[in-house]
């Protein structure tokens, strides 16, 4: 279905597009509640003025800057690992409470302007996870505090999606978002390259511990700690840039911009990144309509069955010795039967958030790792030293906590978040708007498969774009059944 222009059709009215809610009194009537309210707080409990005026500000300003705060917060995820290693641990909280200001502002915004909330797609779903994760909390009798917070983490991607879903996107801050991740490949591209040519000068700058990979050049980590981070978020941009080359056709910025992310991913030397890379690349090149780019992807089939193919054959076969037949194995495959046994023992249900595979699993030593002996486990122990792979997995951290029937929710998710970004908007939709939903889709692809050895749902600086392209392409979707909110360039 589509709709019509006429000349003879009333304009769309100009208070439909209002930005900061109705008129400027009811700031005023806040302002002076506040002030009433601080005034006695302040000399009572300074912290909590504080806190007050804080998140009244930051209201404010996510009412009258909603996409300066969007893009804040997204980037504050982005560069999380950045912050926190230059402002502390504090600092590192930023993209949390970001992440909030944006749940409550933006929700509250489209109530106050449409009397309406816009759900994206897989919503209810991972509402469903929430609850049975809940429940499961409840019955193993974990502390409030400590469930609270980790259910909070393993949605914190849903809820930015669904943030984003109450914003009124279009054409002009898809070019943001596009222009924001063409800086952000810039930034990766020249560290990766000072990264590259003064190995250790950078990693002496950056405090990051990190050696040479099995290819005899030293693994790239750009500004993160850790080479996944930055393979990751390279992917991300990477698919981006396919698409969008799909899309408008050979551009030479996307283009470069694709080889030289592209190469970074394969100097990471992640076995994951680079296969599920890999993956969604050439699913979108079959796809494609263009006759010559899948006959590019057929002629370089036998070069790389001579070259890449071996090379990463070696490094999964590595890999998968590292998991599951090494020294590491242990910790893994531990994990793995562990979750396996919980989801048995306690069915449908888990062990509870925070008590399985997770954040605060791991820093609240969880009960469940004592009563399977792993105190003095290598990997699965307590404390820093002794516990590196207790966050190390995914789906077992899913299954461990929130049982068979929230794993599956969870993953149910997923798929409607898929299902809901495959349909076009509208028949004639913007080539902007089919390049959010398909980088939505491939996002979610690559993340996915990644999932399958490391906890990318919840690990910055790549897993909100597992979920915010259902949440922009939800909001556009709104924005196209209700015609006003749509600017008269969008069609």
């Amino acid at each position: 279905m589509t709709i019509e222009t006429t000349k003879s059709a009333p304009a769309a009215p100009e208070p439909t597009r209002r930005r900061g809610g109705r008129g400027g009194m009811p700031w005023i009537v806040a302002a002076l509640v506040l002030v009433a309210a601080i005034v006695p707080l302040a000399i009572l409990a300074p912290e909590v003025a504080v806190v007050a005026v804080g998140g009244t500000v930051g209201l404010y300003a996510a009412f009258r800057w909603p996409f300066v705060i969007a893009f804040a917060a997204l980037a504050s995820i982005v560069g999380s690992s950045i912050i926190e290693a230059a402002g502390g641990a504090a600092a590192g909280q930023v993209d949390e409470a970001l992440t909030l200001l944006c749940v409550i502002a933006f929700t509250l915004r489209r109530v106050w302007i449409d009397r309406a909330i816009v759900v994206p797609g897989g919503t209810l779903w991972f509402a469903g996870f929430l609850i049975v994760g809940a429940i499961s909390s409840l019955i193993a009798d974990v502390p409030t505090e400590i469930w609270l917070q980790q259910a909070f983490l393993s949605v914190k991607g849903v809820l930015l999606a669904f943030a984003f879903a109450q914003l009124d996107w279009s054409k002009r801050r898809l070019r943001g978002l596009v222009v924001g991740g063409f800086v952000l490949a810039g930034v990766l591209i020249l560290t990766s390259a000072i990264n590259f040519l003064a190995p250790r000068a950078w990693l002496d700058f950056t405090g990051a511990d990190i050696g040479l990979s099995p290819l005899g050049v030293p693994y790239l980590s750009g500004p993160y700690a850790h080479p996944a981070a930055l393979g990751r978020i390279c992917a991300v941009i990477g698919i981006s840039c396919v698409v969008y080359l799909l899309m408008y056709g050979a551009r030479w910025l996307p283009a470069l911009t694709l080889i030289a992310v592209t190469s970074i991913g394969f100097l990471t030397v992640r076995v994951k990144t680079i296969t599920s890379m890999i993956i969604v690349y050439a699913l979108f090149a079959l796809r494609s309509r263009s006759t010559w780019l899948v006959v590019l992807v057929v002629a370089l089939l036998p070069v790389a069955a001579l070259t890449i193919i071996p090379t990463l054959y070696l490094l999964v076969s590595a890999d998968l010795t590292s998991y599951f037949f090494g020294e590491e194995e242990s910790a893994r495959g531990l994990l793995i039967g562990g979750a396996w046994q919980i989801g048995i023992d306690s069915f449908p249900f888990g062990a509870g958030f925070g008590r399985y595979g997770s954040y605060m699993a791991a820093i609240n030593y969880s009960p469940e790792y004592v009563i399977r002996g792993w105190t003095r486990y290598y990997g699965l122990g307590e404390g820093l030293d002794w516990g590196k792979y207790l966050t190390d997995t995914q789906w077992p951290a899913l299954l461990g906590e929130t049982g068979w029937l929230g794993t599956v929710l969870f993953a149910g998710g997923l798929v409607a978040m898929v299902a809901s970004m495959v349909r076009p908007i509208s028949a004639s939709e913007p080539k902007s708007y089919t390049w959010i939903r398909w980088s939505g889709i491939g996002w979610v692809l690559l993340i996915t498969i990644e999932s399958i050895g490391a906890p990318v749902f919840t690990s910055p600086p790549s897993y909100p774009f597992t979920f915010i392209g259902a949440g922009i392409v939800a909001a556009l979707r709104y924005q196209y059944k209700r015609r006003g909110l749509i600017p008269l360039d969008e069609y």
